[in-house]
């Protein structure tokens, strides 16, 4: 994940969820993981092949197909190298990963074609101003504009709304998987993603016109596989940000769909097949948690950590201050279900850390 290791326990819950997938589809899988986090290998399939080394230790294994996760200007740049090798991508090609990691790029490409906050290059003048990295990841960055810029950075109307994505199957067809409601906190101006609810119940018109707005933003950027689109919702949706690759609310699309994403994408990419939209059953809640403690985790707990079903990346340490993170996902009938039994594995992590619920926060 580069430089953006506090991105690193998303990216692993992406990881540890979409091995599984393969292997419970019957493929063979080859990983890669930092050596600074090899430790946690032992909470990834034990028959899957960990790469601790550089990525031409992959191609000794002769790999069919490679399935990417990274932050977008990683991803573009491991996406070229893989395509290079002549080996087949199973997402958007390098072009389609520039663009849409490129916040003023995909604005002039989707701006007279859906609906959009009004975005300029230089600070408006209007009460309330959204800035953001042209290149940032997530909300990383995201905040209020104060006056100072920094970077480069474009701004936008602020839309005062419900934070949503929607999970999406690219090929030749676009299929919507599903509608989410992502919690979005505001720490003092800065903008922090901190988790999603699926699935995001609205009238069947307001779905209509959300799952729509995501699949012409898909086919006008050219992206393929499995992607998501944020948005924010009013009376009806804007669209915020193409995110080519899976997101976080795939962790928990997982809990409630029959179907597996590793054979969608087999089936729309390899095979073109095209991919029937999946049935959900039930409510899963993701949830993101920071644990602010000196030390960091502590390994001789992974074997009992990884034993909570809820817990998909256990606390790990990033930065000078020793910041832990962390990714817990619940399901069940209902949402409420979901929230308990994500309850349930927060009290237990803590009890094992020896620290009380109320030293993780949201944010």
């Amino acid at each position: 994940m580069g430089g953006e290791l506090s991105l690193f326990p998303e990216g692993f819950a992406f990881l540890r969820t979409m091995v599984r997938e393969f292997k419970d589809s019957g493929f063979d899988v080859v990983a890669p993981l930092h050596k600074k986090f090899q430790r946690l290998a032992s909470l990834i399939d034990t028959e899957v092949k960990i790469v601790r080394g550089s990525l031409l230790e992959m191609l000794h294994f002769d790999p069919d197909a490679a399935l990417l996760i990274g932050p977008e200007p990683k991803l573009a740049e491991l996406t070229e190298w893989f395509e290079k090798k002549g080996i087949r991508v199973l997402g958007s090609d390098g072009k389609a990963v520039r663009l849409s990691g490129d916040k003023w790029a995909t604005y002039l490409r989707l701006k007279a074609e859906v609906r959009l906050p009004n975005t300029w290059r230089k600070p408006p003048n209007i009460e309330k101003a959204v800035a953001k990295p042209v290149r940032g990841v997530g909300s990383t960055g995201v905040k209020f504009f104060n006056g100072k810029r920094s970077g480069k950075t474009i701004f936008q109307e602020f839309i005062n709304g419900t934070h949503a994505s929607c999970c999406l199957m690219v090929t030749d067809h676009v299929t919507p998987l599903s509608l989410n409601e992502q919690e979005v906190f505001v720490c003092g101006r800065e903008f922090r993603y901190s988790g999603s609810r699926i699935p995001l119940e609205l009238n069947s018109h307001l779905s209509r016109e959300c799952e729509s707005l995501a699949s012409k933003s898909a086919k006008l950027l050219g992206v393929r596989g499995l992607c998501g689109v944020d948005m924010v919702i009013r009376k009806t949706p804007y669209f915020i940000e193409m995110n080519p690759r899976i997101t976080t609310s795939f962790v928990g699309l997982t809990r409630v769909i029959r179907e597996n994403l590793a054979e969608m994408l087999i089936k729309g990419m390899l095979e073109g097949i095209e991919v029937k939209r999946p049935t959900l059953k039930g409510h899963a809640v993701i949830r993101i948690y920071t644990l602010r403690k000196s030390g960091g985790l502590e390994w001789n707990l992974l074997d009992e950590l990884k034993e909570i079903r809820a817990l998909v990346t256990p606390p790990v340490p990033f930065g000078r201050g020793r910041v832990s993170r962390m990714v817990l996902t619940g399901s069940g009938k209902k949402s409420t279900n979901a929230q308990k039994e994500i309850k349930d594995a927060l009290e237990r992590i803590s009890g094992l850390l020896g620290v009380g619920v109320d030293a993780f926060s949201r944010y």
